[in-house]
């Protein structure tokens, strides 16, 4: 029988289990009131990364802790997932693989910013691609003027290639909930259709709608 005052400690992972990427959330539920919690940002410092901390609470005794942990732009690797025990609980590992800013502002809609070690910077500009002189000429036209010039699907094609970044949608991202739950469904992508008989048509069926009308309103305002 367990004695009352051991502290209980929740299940760790596999020992085989290994962790890589650049950002972490940890997670420590349950914890009582003398829990420490900026001993989180000390054993993150060890590892030359930066955190943001956040309590969330439930009542007045129990507590949560929500860390947020950035290394520095470096993958951080490591198959000691008891690295950052506290006082006998192990914190919940959430691999952040996408939107980390997201992640970051979400978790701290959750409660009390204990420590703030994370400064965002600006959004920049994800595209490496030069602009050269063809394709700032180019980009003067209208859309459908360039999709009219293609003459065959060879064309069509380089001209997307070169004139337009068609993105793929994306599903909604997972919340800081689902992540933990483990509930993560995985939606199929949607891809946008390239057949340059499908663009053309369109774009000659406009243009004839177009040219129709312009006649009609010349014809009532001669009529007058």
């Amino acid at each position: 029988m367990m004695s009352p005052n051991k502290t209980r400690t929740s299940i760790r992972p596999a020992a085989d289990r290994r962790y890589s990427a650049r950002y972490l959330i940890l997670i420590y539920r349950g914890t009582p009131a003398h829990f420490d919690p900026l001993e989180i940002q000390r054993l993150v410092g060890r590892e030359q990364a930066k955190c943001t901390i956040v309590r969330e609470s439930r009542n007045e005794n129990v507590f949560s802790y929500f860390a947020f942990v950035d290394f520095a732009g470096k993958r951080f690797q490591t198959r000691n997932l008891g690295l950052f025990d506290i006082q006998g609980y192990h914190p919940k590992w959430i691999h952040v693989t996408s939107s980390p800013w997201r992640m970051l502002d979400e978790m701290k809609s959750k409660g009390d910013v204990l420590w703030n070690g994370i400064i965002r910077h600006n959004k920049q500009t994800s595209s490496g691609r030069k602009t050269s002189a063809t394709s700032k000429t180019s980009s003067s036209s209208s859309p459908w003027e360039l999709v009219g010039s293609a003459t065959n699907e060879a064309s069509f094609q380089e001209l997307l290639r070169k004139e337009t970044t068609i993105e793929k949608s994306e599903p909604p991202e997972p919340l800081l909930d689902d992540l933990e739950a483990g509930a993560i469904s995985v939606v199929g992508e949607t891809e946008m259709a390239r057949n340059v008989q499908y663009w053309q048509d369109g774009y000659r069926a406009g243009y004839k709608a177009a040219i129709s009308k312009s006649n009609l309103h010349q014809t009532s305002s001669n009529s007058r």
